[in-house]
């Protein structure tokens, strides 16, 4: 015999009231973004009771739909590391083929402009070397000592 608390508008309910699986299960058709009212009928629970758990659970939710997105990028090669990859595989093939081009007969006018274009590009990749300044060592030995003897006093 079941109570009123496992039925749902006269139907008998999917998962017991509040079940941690009916839960985990709204938070993944959630993060498919499935509609309230497709995931009353499929969990058999109320759409005010789907509307409080997406309060108490929106955190879950969005983690689940991040990992939904993250996993379509991986496997759709989308991420940032495979955009590059990618990238630097088309820029290798152009290159490439230009290496094979003769250039005889391009106009010198033509020749000059891409003269300076790669001109400017080299000279804005190039960046001059900057080192970290290496402080005294008897600088440092210094503060060493200090931060030692103010722990040593802090306690005493």
């Amino acid at each position: 015999m079941s109570t009123s608390g496992d039925r749902l508008n006269g139907k008998e309910r999917k998962f017991p009231k509040g079940s941690a699986f009916a839960k985990e299960e709204f938070i993944n058709l959630r993060a498919e973004n499935l509609s309230y009212d497709a995931i009353a009928a499929r969990l058999g629970v109320s759409r005010q009771c789907l509307q409080n758990w997406s309060k108490e659970l929106n955190v879950e939710i969005a983690n689940a739909k991040a990992f939904r997105l993250d996993a379509i990028k991986v496997r759709l090669r989308l991420t940032q590391i495979h955009r590059t990859e990618i990238f630097g595989e088309m820029l290798e093939k152009v290159r490439s083929e230009l290496l094979k081009r003769d250039l005889s007969d391009l106009s010198t006018e033509k020749l000059l402009e891409i003269f300076l274009k790669y001109n400017r590009a080299l000279v804005s990749e190039d960046t001059a070397l900057e080192f970290a300044e290496m402080k005294d060592p008897n600088v440092m030995l210094n503060d060493t000592l200090c931060s030692k003897q103010r722990v040593a006093y802090s306690m005493e």
